[in-house]
């Protein structure tokens, strides 16, 4: 275990890069669709976005979203298309392919859930989310 000075940044670190393999390997089957599962949430609770605007939200550089939207277009999942008012920008919507796959990733998303947070009461998991929104927020404020 780190014994370093930074202790719950390891932990966060660590509960992200499980989450990911966890849902990669759980959507693996699908290809792109399962390493780009945030993008593809993202998409689809906003079908229509801007790449430039699932960087934003995604705090991920606009390359690494060309590179997964690209990827998640060859495979089907996904149409990128000429924002009509800005030539420069794309608007992104699911396929019919990705969106008949949706449940399987939220049902993936809250199995994942359901087995972290096993054991914790409702109490512990608000606290948890409060400061967990609030060391967000404060590491937001670093990058302005």
């Amino acid at each position: 275990m780190y014994q370093g000075d930074n202790v719950i940044s390891v932990w966060i670190s660590i509960l992200y890069r499980y989450r990911r393999n966890y849902l990669s390997k759980r959507l693996e089957q699908y290809g792109a669709l399962g390493g780009s599962f945030l993008l593809v949430m993202t998409v689809y609770y906003n079908q229509g976005i801007s790449q430039e605007k699932v960087a934003e939200l995604l705090r991920v550089d606009k390359a690494s979203i060309a590179r997964a939207v690209k990827k998640l277009q060859e495979e089907g999942y996904l149409t990128r298309e000429p924002d009509a008012g800005d030539r420069r920008a794309y608007r992104l919507t699911l396929s019919e392919k990705a969106l008949g796959l949706i449940p399987e990733v939220q049902s993936a998303i809250a199995e994942w859930e359901k087995k972290v947070l096993d054991g914790l009461d409702g109490e512990t998991y608000r606290a948890a989310e409060r400061a967990l929104e609030h060391m967000a927020q404060n590491a937001c404020g670093l990058l302005d």
